[in-house]
């Protein structure tokens, strides 16, 4: 998702993957200029953008997720489970990519197989107002997971689990959870 003009409806954001995975703009992201071109600024309340659970979302082995991102709060700020993306039913199965913890959220990429959840989790100070590229990678084991900021990858490590679970979950999401308005990112993102 660009979140550029052309690839923006009323209330969608169209995917050019070409897997189909449109999304909805549920409770207001605005666009902004963006870091490369137009992104969705996320409110830290409610506002999400919602693909459809598709296949192609349903990824089971290996996963990079990517974006640009830059946070309208001070980091302590954010929600405990701030999502970029996510697929998530905890350790039932799903990825999740984002801020988790309290106090100071650090960013984590977690992936789960349903029976336990493999996670890289990195402390970095992300500074109010400013771009950021960040990259989560996970592949099954023996394979690694880690976790990229601005090119720098940050403690990578072997990874635990030797595939990702497709048990229920809420729907996929950019900026929020589905059914929980106490996760949201505060910020914009941009070219997911």
């Amino acid at each position: 998702w660009s979140f550029d003009g052309p690839d923006m409806g009323t209330t969608s954001a169209i995917d050019r993957s070409g897997n189909n995975n449109t999304g909805w703009l549920i409770n207001g992201p605005v666009r902004k200029i963006g870091r490369i071109g137009q992104a969705l600024e996320f409110d830290g309340v409610d506002d999400k953008v919602i693909p459809p659970d598709s296949s192609s979302l349903k990824i089971t082995a290996a996963i990079t997720i990517s974006a640009w991102i830059e946070l309208n709060v001070n980091q302590a700020s954010m929600d405990a489970l701030a999502a970029i993306f996510r697929r998530w039913g905890g350790i039932g199965g799903g990825y999740f990519f984002g801020f988790s913890g309290s106090g100071n959220p650090d960013i984590q990429f977690s992936t789960a197989d349903g029976v336990s959840q493999d996670s890289e989790i990195v402390t970095f100070t992300f500074k109010p107002r400013q771009w950021y590229h960040v990259v989560g990678v996970w592949s099954p084991n023996p394979g690694n997971k880690a976790i990229y900021i601005d090119g720098v990858v940050y403690s990578p490590s072997a990874s635990s689990n030797s595939s990702i679970a497709n048990a229920p979950f809420d729907a996929p999401g950019l900026g929020g959870n589905f059914n929980d308005t106490n996760n949201s990112f505060n910020g914009l993102i941009d070219d997911v």
